[in-house]
This record gives C-alpha cells, sequence and structure tokens, in this order.
C-alpha cells in the first residue's frame, strides 16, 4: 500500500504552512470546538507561533496535523519520535509523531498585531 494521495486544498495547505514554519510566522487563528474546555473556549482567538522544531515540553498547547484536520491540544508526554496529546475536556489521551507538531499556541495578545494571512476563515479544531 502507498500513501494516501492528498487533495488540493490540503496539499496547498501543507504548502503554506511549510512556509510559515521556515519562516517561524506567527498566525492569529480561532478555536473551534471544546476539546480543550476552559483553557480555550470554543471561538477563543489563539496566536500560533509555526516552527520546523518548536520545544516540545509536557504541558505545553500544541498545533499539529491530524489527517486533514489541525488541532490544538495538550502536550502529555514524549517518547523519542513519538508524543502523546490530549485536549483538555478529552478523557483519553491519543498518540501522535512529534513531527505532526507544527507549532506552539499561545493566548492571542489583546492588540496583538499577530497577522492572519489567510483570512478569518482558519480555525484550529480544539
Amino acid at each position: 500500500m502507498g500513501r494516501r494521495k492528498l487533495a488540493p486544498r490540503e496539499k496547498a495547505k501543507r504548502v503554506v504552512e511549510g512556509r510559515w514554519q521556515a519562516a517561524g510566522k506567527c498566525v492569529r487563528l480561532r478555536v473551534r470546538g471544546a476539546s480543550m474546555g476552559e483553557a480555550l473556549p470554543d471561538g477563543t482567538p489563539i496566536d500560533v507561533q509555526f516552527s520546523e522544531k518548536p520545544v516540545l515540553r509536557r504541558g505545553t498547547v500544541v498545533y499539529l496535523r491530524r489527517g486533514d484536520q489541525r488541532v490544538a491540544h495538550r502536550l502529555v508526554a514524549r517518547f523519542g519520535p513519538l508524543c502523546l496529546e490530549r485536549g483538555d475536556a478529552t478523557r483519553y489521551p491519543r498518540l501522535c509523531l512529534c513531527s505532526s507538531i507544527i507549532g506552539i499556541v499561545r493566548p492571542a495578545q489583546e492588540g496583538g498585531d499577530a497577522p492572519n494571512p489567510v483570512g478569518s476563515r482558519d480555525s484550529a479544531d480544539a
């Protein structure tokens, strides 16, 4: 079996994210979903600091690829190339590749200047 072929929109999303990672771009997004509970409620603006090699510490909220979704969850543990991540309001952690983590999430600063170059439609599924 070969790798799954990416849809054109997913390919474009990955290209843009790759450029943001390489440039260390900070992008303002809005949380969509309730998996982060009170820490990041639905509709909360967040700043995602993209990085090719984000510093991964336990307890940090990370932005990661999960299939064709992007998710903001808390890092629970790291085991070499593998990580455990979990939403604060979810019961069980999920295993992911550390390489799927493409940025670090921070609460958006009021009056901050983190631009969102792709428009207001972008959001992080929490």
